[in-house]
């Protein structure tokens, strides 16, 4: 009986000590169990990417019309015309060929 004591008293002590330095390393608690399945957690951080671009899209845009005054130049100056020099015709009626009533 002591020669059993002193085998497994050492191995006990040992195994403590280990543990004990180890938990200070890694959590010793339960894991959560989780039962979704793996597509609606990727389901789940893929609405949440596309939701941050297009957040990111709409503040980019925003940005763009924000900008816009800057981006675009003014219109040209258009030219000045003289309307003496240019005498106004009434329009030509057109001619109808003889002959030709239908």
């Amino acid at each position: 009986m002591l020669m059993l004591v002193k085998r497994i008293l050492p191995f006990a002590l040992t195994l403590a000590v280990g543990i004990f330095i180890a938990s200070f390393f890694v959590s010793f608690s339960m894991p959560k169990l989780r039962f979704e399945s793996r597509y609606e957690y990727r389901n789940e951080s893929c609405r949440s990417r596309m939701a941050e671009r297009e957040r990111l899209r709409f503040e980019q845009q925003r940005q763009d019309f924000d900008n816009l005054d800057e981006l675009v130049p003014p219109p040209p100056v258009a030219p000045a015309i003289q309307y003496n020099n240019f005498p106004v015709k009434p329009p030509v009626a057109p001619t109808v060929p003889r002959g030709s009533y239908r």
